[in-house]
């Protein structure tokens, strides 16, 4: 009978020192992971080790000065292992660094908020071959299923944002921002079946990173009988990353594929312009204190911009949602 393993070790060294009117905060943390998956009591099939290092230094400003500010740098290191006979990924190194600060004011009624990150990323995949076994399509008999292959990326990411106490009772709130999100391993570098989905996945090597802008506006109320919330947002996204199931006439003999002939059920990672709209409504009904009448509705809108009209719909799409709760809470 089939069973998996998994093993989680952890230690973080978290450290605060007081420096002129703020603080330093210092958080190291080491986790290992190893995950394994058996066919039998005897031998892991999957058996993925897994070594992170996080690392966070930032300094905070005082909390009663009228401008509050932090500054500091965090990020990670990690280093995979494949050390059984079935893989999805490849064996990794990364290093992530990041620099970052951000700033807010608030006033009578108005707080302003803004931020500002720059981080690098290294990381270098490394070569793993495979037997061919009998039935397999392509390759010869020892195939690199994993190549060797090193990237870089680096981004800015930014945001500016407002809350307004319009009264006592109605708040609004706007915020623009620009992100960035470097490609990971398993959307550059995958290569086998991932058993939680029953999909086969392929990793794309020419991956850029994702860049967003996204606009956000908000506006809630609050009463002793009502409350209610609007969220709305908008985002388009460059080199949005998605997972596209290819068709069954795909050329895969230059491909580092190795699938058995039954298997066709494939899918690879593909990028394009991604523009996603939507909005969140919450109604809150409460004539007495305890008794409350709860009403939730969310809709997120996704296309791929520049495609044919089978082609617009982003995968994975959540459908809209509407969810409805009738409480009564006992107060003693």
């Amino acid at each position: 009978e089939a069973f998996q393993k998994i093993d989680d070790y952890k230690a973080v060294l978290d450290n605060a020192f007081l420096i002129g009117d703020g603080s330093l905060k210092a958080v190291v943390g080491y986790q290992q992971n190893r995950r394994r998956e058996f066919e039998s009591a005897d031998e892991a099939g999957l058996d993925f080790r897994l070594h992170t290092v996080n690392y966070d230094v930032h300094y905070l400003s005082a909390s009663d000065e009228a401008w509050k500010w932090a500054a500091g740098i965090s990020g990670m290191w990690q280093h995979s292992e494949n050390l059984g006979d079935e893989y999805l990924i490849p064996a990794y190194k990364l290093f992530d660094v990041g620099a970052f600060a951000s700033i807010s004011r608030h006033f009578d009624n108005l707080t302003l908020s803004g931020g500002l990150r720059y981080d690098v990323r290294h990381l270098h995949s490394y070569e793993q071959r495979a037997e061919v076994g009998e039935g397999v399509i392509y390759g010869p008999e020892l195939k690199p299923i994993f190549p060797d292959f090193t990237r870089n990326f680096s981004g800015l990411t930014g945001s500016l944002g407002a809350i307004w106490n319009i009264s006592e009772q109605l708040n609004a709130r706007i915020n623009v921002s620009h992100g960035f999100r470097a490609p990971n391993l398993s959307e550059l570098g995958s290569n086998g079946e991932h058993e939680g989905t029953f999909r086969y996945e392929l990793g794309n090597q020419s991956l850029d990173p994702e860049h967003s802008w996204q606009g956000d506006l908000g506006i809630d109320f609050s009463s002793e009988i009502v409350s209610w919330q609007l969220s709305l947002f908008a985002n388009q996204i460059s080199n949005y990353i998605f997972l596209e199931r290819l068709s069954p006439d795909t050329d895969l003999s230059t491909s580092n594929v190795l699938i058995t002939a039954e298997d066709d059920n494939i899918f690879q990672y593909q990028s394009g312009t991604a523009r996603l709209w939507g909005f969140e409504a919450m109604l809150d009904f409460h004539p007495i204190e305890p008794l409350h009448f709860e009403n939730t509705f969310s809709y997120v809108n996704a296309r791929q911009l520049h495609q044919s009209e089978e082609s617009i719909w982003l995968p994975f799409t959540p459908a809209p949602r509407w969810t409805s709760d009738l409480r009564y809470d006992i107060i003693r």
